[in-house]
């Protein structure tokens, strides 16, 4: 007797069959999903790139933008000479009023600051992590548009009006503190990403000043490589002294640890200051974004920046030598 099963089609699949098609899509869905999270670390280093450039350029948009205050009556109590800068000139009989006519001096204009806001300093390297950049006023001495400052060049204007980010200011119980002299903001890199030089792994040590002149208000753009102005930490060394007792030790303090900005626009015994008219070259890094490990982004500020359009992604298919990319 035939079986009546023997020529029927065989149905469903077997356990190998199963198994290879479950391996083959499981291989296929990992597959999918490292190219999403390749896709997904490129786009967030992008961004990180971007959202640097996009901080640079809003450092220059606010020194435009700032409204200064042109004259003013220089008050002449010790914590109201704008910055340490001009807490020191005073203290060494150096504070004259420059350019300043003598219906300034004699405060014939109420309800108007002495002081004002020249520009920015972005300070780099203060947090050794390098998650924490700085971005401080720059305070000076107002200046008479009709009284011009006398200077060679805009270095020169900012260190007579005593421009600096420090000051020595009273305390409501008598003592005295070193304070920033205006506004302190800070910027923090995007997605783990950290700002190094141009040698790879290194952070960026420096500065860059973006400032208007005293004198006509154009923007001009210093930048310093090397050297960190260790402003945050000038600050908590520095508290509740007495006032009169202290101002020279503070002084001392600031210049000692290269806190000084007038000391970095002052040229050494060799000509050089500092601060150079110069291109910055910023390289975007990150080790924690797996499709942005031996990546680094160039962001430049273009020599002695006047404005946001100063601030460029540079190209990569150009080499160093060319202007490519310096990272």
């Amino acid at each position: 007797m035939k079986n009546p099963n023997k020529n029927q089609s065989r149905k469903g699949f077997t356990m190998v069959e199963t198994l290879l098609v479950l391996a083959i899509s499981a291989l296929m869905l990992m597959g999918f999903m490292a190219g999403i999270g390749v896709r997904i670390g490129a786009q967030r280093y992008s961004d990180a790139t971007n959202d640097f450039a996009d901080f640079l350029r809003r450092v220059y948009t606010e020194t435009i933008n700032v409204e200064i205050e042109r004259t003013g009556h220089l008050r002449n109590n010790q914590e109201n000479y704008c910055t340490l800068a001009g807490q020191k000139a005073n203290a060494e009989g150096k504070y004259t009023g420059g350019s300043t006519t003598t219906a300034e001096k004699n405060g014939s204009f109420p309800g108007r600051s002495g002081c004002a806001v020249y520009g920015k300093l972005i300070s780099f390297g203060e947090d050794p992590t390098g998650d924490t950049i700085y971005v401080y006023d720059v305070i000076g001495r107002a200046v008479d548009i009709n009284h011009p400052l006398t200077a060679s060049d805009a270095k020169q204007e900012l260190i007579n009006v005593h421009a600096d980010v420090l000051s020595y200011n009273q305390n409501d119980n008598g003592t005295c503190s070193l304070t920033t002299a205006g506004t302190v903001a800070t910027y923090r890199p995007q997605w783990a990403s950290r700002i190094e030089n141009t040698n790879k792994g290194s952070l960026y040590q420096g500065a860059v000043l973006i400032v208007r002149s005293p004198n006509s208000g154009s923007v001009r753009t210093f930048s310093m490589e090397g050297q960190t102005m260790p402003i945050q930490q000038l600050i908590q060394n520095n508290q509740n002294g007495n006032c009169s007792s202290t101002l020279n030790s503070v002084v001392n303090n600031v210049n000692n640890a290269k806190g000084s900005l007038i000391m970095h626009l002052n040229n050494d015994n060799n000509g050089n200051s500092k601060f150079e008219l110069k291109d910055a070259n910023f390289c975007v890094a990150s080790e924690q974004i797996f499709s942005a490990i031996g990546r680094r982004n160039n962001i430049r500020i273009k020599n002695d920046g006047r404005n946001a359009d100063s601030v460029v992604f540079v190209e990569t298919d150009l080499s160093k030598n060319q202007g490519g990319n310096q990272c």
